[in-house]
């Protein structure tokens, strides 16, 4: 074969290439349907391109010629399907008919067998055509083209052998390789739309979605403008979406407080933003008052997060806004029951020191004290506010217990027996009976009950140690020693706070709460506290 007639055939293989890339456009434009009307179409326009290439073949010789057809109805049978490529197969072998020539019965065959190759590979391949590989195109090209050899030997003997010789290894190596690009370029399409497919089955499925969510799906632009609202936003805020989009800004969305707060929000992110300080992905929740169309307002909560662009840049804003109003009512009526709960438990408390205070002016004092400074070590510590009201609650009630034990031993200013002792440490028990049916948002008689266990388990009334003991009894318990060493008591004068400090020093980690003890030395030593 010389050098013209293998230009001719890559000639050939170019133009098809061309033509079926043009074709590839048009059909991506116009997307592939199942009505035989355009099935018909598109089989009159594969072979309308069979018909062109067709017009630019190597010739061999008289009446003989070789062009790229069978790639093309190759192709259009395994990508096209039966009903098309019959349409551009006869197509194609009325022209080469029309052609004449020695060759052309051979011709028709090339295109019969081609176009029937490709249908048998289309009908029996498992797999969808959008997965073929590059491999098995290039399989089937040489499957197509060894067809297409072996019906060289139904022209004269001679001329089969002459021709063979002459384009067998070119055919070879060539149109398998046409075959596979032209296959790729229709894999790539069928990607292409099957990816566009399910972009708009998505987008459909989550518009859908949002269309019909009760809470308020928006985007804004990095201007705070809308760009989008779902049109729940009618059921919040009485507006129509397209009102929203046409007028609104965030300044006309938010009560000034509201607004004051979202937008401090905004520059304070977009800060972090500028110094790469902020990690991805991160969302906001903010409480917003809305206006209503009506001027009236509505709480909302609003998880807001950024939309980025490749390069993780912010280029939007996307929301979710929740009508939080009756949860905010709910919430607001929780807390006046909760305040009058603690106000009326107040109450009771005050009537039990007081109580206390009658019958023990000593006891009264010691458990105001011990309060105190089992609130400030709780502060210090960092426990929540409303666990800190609860010790402070059940600090002015600790030794309630000792109601049930006679004045004259509560008051002996000499050393107490065995027996007598016995009784003093029966009031952690007695206080919890007298607490353990009472109505309180804390563990009050618990606390009472665990006041002088101990880390180690060398403490009573149960022995228990380390994670067994409240929190709220650790700190009582150090609060407990420290104020009863450092003041005076019926049977000795007072230790001293050194001395107080000193024994929880000694034994911290042991049977006093380690960050117990550090808290209340940090509060005497550097904060300067002091017992009241």
């Amino acid at each position: 074969m010389n050098d013209t007639s293998l230009l001719g055939l890559i000639q050939n293989s170019a133009l098809l290439l061309a033509v079926a890339f043009l074709f590839d456009v048009v059909v991506s434009r116009l997307r592939i349907r199942q009505s035989s009307l355009w099935k018909t179409l598109i089989g009159l326009v594969l072979g309308g391109i069979g018909i062109i290439v067709m017009q630019t073949p190597w010739k061999f010789g008289l009446g003989i010629v070789f062009d790229t057809r069978s790639v093309l109805l190759g192709i259009s049978g395994l990508f096209f399907g039966a009903f098309s490529t019959v349409i551009a197969i006869a197509m194609t072998a009325a022209f080469r008919f029309y052609q004449g020539g020695t060759g052309a019965f051979t011709g028709i065959a090339v295109i019969i067998t081609s176009g029937a190759i490709g249908i048998a590979w289309h009908h029996f391949r498992r797999h969808s055509l959008s997965e073929i590989s590059w491999r098995e195109l290039y399989f089937f090209g040489i499957v197509i083209h060894l067809a297409m050899l072996g019906l060289m030997f139904t022209l004269p003997w001679e001329t089969s052998l002459r021709v063979l010789s002459n384009i067998a290894l070119p055919a070879l190596v060539i149109y398998p390789v046409g075959t596979a690009l032209l296959g790729l370029l229709m894999v790539n399409r069928l990607q292409r739309e099957r990816t566009e497919e399910s972009l708009k089955e998505s987008e459909n499925k989550y518009r859908l979605l949002a269309d019909n969510v009760n809470d308020v799906i928006f985007v804004l632009d990095m201007n705070l403008k809308y760009t989008y609202i779902s049109p729940s936003v009618k059921n919040l805020r009485e507006y129509e979406p397209e009102e929203v989009l046409k007028q609104q800004s965030i300044e006309q969305t938010l009560t000034p407080s509201s607004q004051a707060l979202a937008m401090t929000t905004f520059s304070e992110i977009m800060e972090l933003e500028k110094s790469g300080k902020r990690e991805m992905p991160q969302s906001q929740i903010l409480q917003l008052e809305m206006i209503r169309k009506d001027g009236t307002t509505v709480w909302t909560e609003v998880k807001l997060s950024f939309i980025r662009d490749e390069n993780q840049q912010p280029v939007g804003i996307m929301g979710l806004t929740r009508d939080i109003t009756e949860r905010m009512q709910t919430e607001r009526e929780l807390y006046q029951t909760l305040d009058n709960l603690r106000k009326s438990f107040g109450a009771t408390v005050q009537v039990m020191v007081s109580a206390v205070e009658m019958r023990d002016p000593y006891t009264a004092g010691h458990q105001l004290r011990v309060a105190d400074l089992a609130r400030t070590i709780a502060t210090e510590m960092g426990l929540p506010q409303d666990k800190i009201e609860g010790i402070r609650m059940a600090g002015s009630i600790h030794d309630i217990g000792k109601l049930s034990i006679p004045a004259e031993i509560l008051s002996r200013p000499t050393k107490l027996t065995n027996i007598e002792f016995s009784m003093i440490k029966e009031h952690p028990q007695s206080g919890y009976e007298m607490l353990k049916n009472v109505d309180s948002p804390w563990p009050l008689a618990q606390i009472v009950y665990q006041h002088h266990e101990r880390m180690n388990g060398t403490g009573y009334p149960r022995n228990l140690k380390g994670n067994e003991i409240l929190m709220e009894a650790r700190i009582m318990a150090v609060a407990d020693v420290v104020e009863a060493m450092a003041s005076h008591r019926p049977y000795r004068a007072a230790l001293g706070i050194e001395a107080a400090l000193e024994e929880i020093e000694k034994n911290k980690g042991i049977i006093y709460d380690a960050d117990v003890v550090d808290a209340c030395l940090k509060l005497f030593r550097e904060k300067g506290y002091q017992l009241k």
